[in-house]
Parts: C-alpha cells; sequence; structure tokens
C-alpha cells in the first residue's frame, strides 16, 4: 500500500498524538496518502480544496475496508468495525406517494448523512411556527 495507505497515515498519527509534545500536529503524512489515493479521481490533491466531510467519509470508508474484512460497507455490523461502530447510522428509505402508496423500505447504514441547508431552514421556520418559538 505504501504511499497511498490512509490507514497507516492515521496511525502513525495516532502515535504522535500519543508520544509527541508538540502542540500542532503536522498532517502531511495523511494528506500526501489521501493524495495519493484517489490521484485517479483528481481528489484531495496537496495544495488544493476539497470538501471535508467527503474526505471524512472517504477516511471512515478506508478505515472500513481495512477492519471491516469482507462486509459490504452499506450493511456492516461487524463489532470490530470502528467506523460502522461508531458513526454508522442505520437508515431505512421509503418513499410515501401523495395517493398513499408506499414503496417497500430500504433499510442502509450510511457514515455522513447530507442534509439540504434549505431544508433544514425551512423546517426550522415551520418548527418555530408551530411551537411558538423566535430563538
Amino acid at each position: 500500500m505504501g504511499a497511498s495507505c490512509i490507514f497507516c497515515a492515521l496511525k502513525h498519527i495516532f502515535q504522535q498524538f500519543q508520544y509527541s509534545k508538540d502542540e500542532a500536529l503536522p498532517p502531511t503524512l495523511l494528506r500526501s496518502a489521501l493524495a495519493e489515493a484517489f490521484h485517479e479521481q483528481s481528489r484531495f490533491q496537496l495544495g488544493l480544496m476539497d470538501d471535508a466531510a467527503e474526505c471524512f467519509e472517504n477516511i471512515l470508508m478506508r478505515i472500513h475496508v481495512h477492519i471491516g474484512n469482507t462486509m459490504r460497507e452499506d450493511v456492516c455490523t461487524a463489532p470490530h468495525c470502528i467506523p460502522h461502530q461508531k458513526f454508522g447510522m442505520s437508515l431505512v428509505e421509503q418513499c410515501v406517494c401523495s395517493c398513499g402508496a408506499t414503496s417497500e423500505p430500504l433499510p442502509f447504514i450510511e457514515m455522513v448523512h447530507y442534509v439540504s441547508a434549505s431544508a433544514l431552514r425551512i423546517e426550522d421556520e415551520v418548527m418555530r411556527a408551530r411551537y411558538g418559538t423566535s430563538d
């Protein structure tokens, strides 16, 4: 795996956290591993900005690959898989039509759940109106 081993870079950073007396630790090894691992997709390249949530999600998935054995990431329930045990959310997706018909429930596990900021703002306004709060 070498230079593209995100898991190895994380192990190195955690060892530094444990033994280093420095106040700030350089992320260079992890940044380099991310850049190498995602070179073909042109993601997480050194010196360039990228999405932090997507980076976090990819780091969790790489850890899963190393310790989750062969379980698929969307259904992993292995007790030793730290990303799924600590960050995994069990979700059920189901479509409901205005006529009342529903689709079959689709259960899955997700590490990071993306929510529209506009949808959150609208729901906030609805809840404030319903419960009479202004803050």
